[in-house]
């Protein structure tokens, strides 16, 4: 079979609504799967071997009609479908593959009760620690997140802060709040900074750094499995395996101000958790720049997609080595035949 039959046997059997897999509480395999006909759509819920419930259908009409972003009926049902398919992914704790249901997706962080349920097990002396009324950030190597696990966008300066430290200890969680006791007479304006994990402006980001800070009341994983060394210790007998938070900082100073981005290969070993944080990081100043982003090459792909940041970049490129050398000038094989061929047309 040739590789162009492959490529058309997979775009046939290419499903993009794929099944998605929980673990439920009982142990047992949960999946939920949405259908899409026309301009309907509906789920199909149930445990893996069971009974499968099948909702009613939702019909769709388009909306926005007569404008540029006008949709049909079946576009409407394939936008919404994705939409509930997307919520499931984020926090709904489903997985495409059902070998990863078991995985954590992000660290979920304990709530609050209430006192008076638990007055009688309360053990004495004990310590007290302030509540303060900002918003949860509970913060890893991975990087900032609410507590449903997505990203915060507009604090930047406290993960500017605290990325040496988690390049030093890989896998400390630290929980608590983005606040500010002396403005919380403004919370509103903390808050609606702060809770802005869509979009944000430079002006946003600048704001943010002047009136939100990091109260952190709790952590976990003070422990080194890695070391972190400068250039002044190369050569070095240790593996190297990521770059390091000072390099990772001087990139993003350069990223910061570029009008145009290409990107093409990880920073280091980014499918291990524990030496991901280079190529995470990088990757991630790169989507959320202001400049033109380009990234290429199968490596490069793999990683924006396990981070969930390929909708962030302008484009994307299959292309590795290859793009690199045609920026740089260089004839490629494929275009110059291309080329010859066109010139015989003409």
């Amino acid at each position: 079979m040739s590789l162009l039959d492959e490529f058309l046997n997979k775009v046939k059997t290419f499903d993009p609504y794929p099944t998605l897999y929980s673990r439920t509480s009982t142990g047992a395999v949960q999946t939920w799967k949405v259908e899409v006909e026309g301009p309907k759509y509906r789920f199909h819920t149930g445990q893996k071997g069971g009974a499968i419930i099948t909702s009613d259908w939702t019909v769709c009409q388009g909306k926005n009609l007569g404008r540029a972003n006008q949709t049909t009926g079946e576009e409407q049902a394939s936008k919404e479908a994705k939409a509930a398919m997307s919520k499931k992914l984020k926090s709904g704790g489903y997985w495409e593959n059902e070998s990863d249901i078991d995985k954590v997706r992000f660290f979920e962080p304990m709530l609050a009760y209430k006192l008076k349920d638990y007055r009688d097990s309360v053990t004495y002396p004990l310590m007290v620690d302030r509540k303060y009324n900002g918003g949860r950030v509970v913060a890893n190597r991975e990087g900032l997140k609410t507590r449903k696990g997505e990203n915060y966008i507009t604090i930047l300066h406290i993960w500017n802060a605290l990325s040496g430290l988690f390049a030093k200890f890989p896998n400390l969680v630290l929980d608590g709040e983005g606040y500010n006791h002396d403005l919380r007479f403004k919370l509103n304006e903390c808050m609606s900074l702060l809770r802005k994990t869509k979009k944000a402006s430079p002006e946003d980001i600048a704001a943010a750094e002047k009136v939100i800070q990091y109260y952190v009341y709790d952590g976990y994983g003070f422990t080194v499995n890695g070391k972190e060394i400068t250039t002044k210790e190369l050569p070095t007998t240790y593996p190297i395996f990521d770059i390091g938070a000072r390099t990772v900082k001087s990139y993003g100073k350069i990223i910061s101000k570029a009008k145009s981005i290409v990107i093409s290969g990880p920073m280091g070993k980014y499918e291990d958790n524990e030496f991901n944080f280079g190529t995470k990081s990088v990757l991630e100043q790169v989507a959320n720049s202001e400049g033109f982003s380009l990234a290429g090459g199968g490596h490069t792909i793999a990683a924006i997609e396990l981070f969930k940041l390929t909708d962030k970049f302008s484009y994307i490129s299959t292309a590795g080595g290859a793009l690199i050398e045609f920026l740089m000038g260089k004839k490629l094989p494929g275009v110059t035949a291309l080329e010859k061929a066109a010139s015989k047309r003409t």
